[in-house]
Parts: structure tokens; sequence; C-alpha cells
């Protein structure tokens, strides 16, 4: 087996889907983890490749067709995506949030819907509007410093945004509920607040603390239709404020988008060589399901609709199609014998399965 696989396969699942899974669950920014961490990988990542096409190595061959496959993949995904992001079948057109991440707008963006989530607050009844402070405040409390800091932030926009009048029936419940918190909470949202007000730097956390937030916590939810329309100003608003263009931000996220995609074309070829049709199309459904753990956790504000897996389902299964078919068809014997199941002798195992 050649090692430099198991390198190769690091650079290409680590880099983009950490990216992605660190700046929305931990609150570290993809920009500069692009710069520190992407960029070099992606260097290495050509390197390696130049060395195994320069020496004949038959691990380019995976490299290449699964790169191609990926691509053509990701074409063919977008094809039905970009249908269900016309239907409303998705909660914004994913690549446009990738770019905000890997520019620095994400958090803007995000600031930007909560102010408009507050002012949906603050037109409530008063009952049902002290009920989602309440809620919405026991998660501030609980959650990460990072995250409490971003949405408090989004609050205080929505609160100037208001009238005085509203905003002050919105304070005054934010002080009852406040004083009705356990001690080591109401100091750290106290301690945030004045964090927020004057001006000053977020203090930094461990990842472990980062991603703390009890699970019965939950931050109270928006219908994914109403997320969308707010989410659509959100990026206008976004935009004018950071003075980055939107075609800027496009550019970047489809970017993000194909090379993601192009690395699980190459990891499925790197793990399997020429595959088969039904390990590919099990490789379509093992991303999507990827996708549909993740995405609730990294968009804790939507209420997705119980038919929000069905459009993803069928893009990562046209997905599959171009990466089995050019692994398939183009990946020789030679590359097959280079792959990850092959070097490890698991061969026997998907042919017991019936995947070989």
């Amino acid at each position: 087996m050649n090692w430099i696989l198991w390198g190769l396969a690091f650079l290409l699942l680590g880099a983009p889907t950490a990216m992605l899974m660190l700046d929305r669950l931990a609150g570290l920014s993809a920009k500069k983890f692009f710069r520190t961490q992407g960029i070099p990988a992606l260097v290495v990542f050509g390197a390696l490749s130049l060395y195994t096409f320069g020496s004949n190595d038959p691990l380019f061959d995976l490299i290449w067709w699964g790169f191609i496959g990926g691509i053509a993949g990701t074409v063919a995904l977008d094809a039905v995506r970009l249908i269900g992001v016309r239907a409303g079948a998705f909660p914004m057109d994913m690549p446009m949030m990738f770019g905000a991440m890997v520019l620095g707008v994400a958090p803007v963006v995000q600031r930007k819907i909560v102010a408009q989530i507050v002012k949906d607050i603050a037109a409530l009844p008063p009952e049902a509007r002290h009920r989602e402070i309440l809620g919405r405040m026991r998660y501030l409390a609980a959650a990460p410093a990072w995250r409490r800091r971003l949405l408090m932030s989004g609050m205080l926009e929505g609160l100037r945004q208001l009238s005085r009048e509203q905003a002050d029936a919105i304070r005054k419940a934010q002080i009852e509920i406040l004083a009705s918190l356990p001690e080591k909470q109401r100091v750290a949202m106290m301690k945030t607040m004045d964090e927020l007000m004057m001006g000053l730097p977020p203090v930094e956390e461990s990842l472990p603390a980062r991603l703390r937030n009890p699970s019965d916590v939950r931050l109270p939810q928006i219908a994914m239709a109403d997320f969308r329309r707010k989410a659509k100003t959100a990026f206008f608003q976004a935009s004018e404020e950071t003075k980055v263009p939107r075609t800027r931000i496009a550019t970047a996220g489809y970017l993000w988008h194909f090379a993601n995609g192009a690395t699980y074309g190459m990891a499925f070829t790197l793990l399997f060589g020429a595959g088969s049709w039904p390990l590919a199309i099990l490789w379509g459904i093992f991303v999507w399901a990827i996708m549909m753990v993740s995405m609730p956790k990294m968009m804790p504000m939507v209420r997705f609709p119980r038919s929000f897996p069905i459009v993803p389902l069928l893009a990562h299964l046209a997905m599959a199609i171009p990466i089995g078919y050019f692994a398939i068809t183009f990946v020789s014997a030679s590359g097959s014998s280079s792959s990850l199941v092959a070097g490890t002798g698991l061969e026997w195992l998907l042919r017991v399965l019936g995947l070989a």
C-alpha cells in the first residue's frame, strides 16, 4: 500500500469539511482557518499530486478520475439542488453561506437575521412575546460564549431598530427573566452584555467550551420559509455593511462548493478504487446523511419541515452517478490496487456484502 494515501485522504476530507463545521459549530473563523490551514493543505495536496504524476504512481489515477468525477458530480447535484432552491426546498442557496464564511461576512449575516427576528417578537402580543424572549434567553444563558455574543449582538441591533415603546417592553421582559436565572448564567449573560456595550474583544475559549450546550436547551426556531426570507434580506444588508459585493460572496462560495465536491469524488476513488455502482450509490447516501445530521446543528434557529430531506437525497444520488461512472469506467486495475480498501485487504468484505 502507498502510504501517501493516508496523507492525501486526511487533507481531502479534513480541510474543506472541517472549515465548515468548525465555523458553524465552534465559532472558529472559516476565513482564518482557510488562510492558516486550508491554503497550506491545498499546496501540500498539489505537491503530492504532482509527485504521483511525475513518478507514474498509480495513486494519481485515483486522484485524477476522482477529481473529474467529483466536479461532474457537483454539476449533477446542482442541477437538482438549484431547482430545489427555486422551489423553496432549502433555507438558502448554501454556497452563498459558504462564501460568506470564507470572506468573514457570515457573522454579520447572522446578526442581521437575529435583528429581524427581534422585530417580529416585538410585534407579538405580550404573553407570546414574553414566551419567545424567555426561550431565547434560556438558550443564550446555556450557550457557549462565542454563540451568546453573536446572537446577543443581533438582539441589540434589533432593539435599536424598534420604537422606544417596543424596545422598552422587550428590555423590561429581559430584565425580569435575567433576574430569574441561576447566578452563574446571569453573570455570564451580564458579562457578554458588558463586552458588547463597551466594544471589548471576545475572550478566547478552549474548543470543548466552544461546543458546550446542554442537550435539553434548544433555541426557539422559526419556519424554514421565514428564515429564507430573512436570510435574503440579511445578505443584502451584510453586503452593504461590509462593502463585500454579493457577486464576490457567490464566487467564493461556489468555488468552495465545487472544491468540496471534488474532495468527495477523490475520497471515493482513494477509498475504493474503481468501486462499483452499489458503492457509488451508498457513497451518495453517506454524504447526504452527513448533511442531514449536520445542518440542524449548524442552523439551530431553523425549523426544518419533514419533507426537507427529500430534495437533498435526490441531489446526492445525482452526484453519485458521475462519481461512479468515472471511477468504474476509467480507474485502472493498478489504480484500484492502490486504494485504501485494497491496501488494507478489505476487498473480501465488500465481496461478502455484495458491493465489490
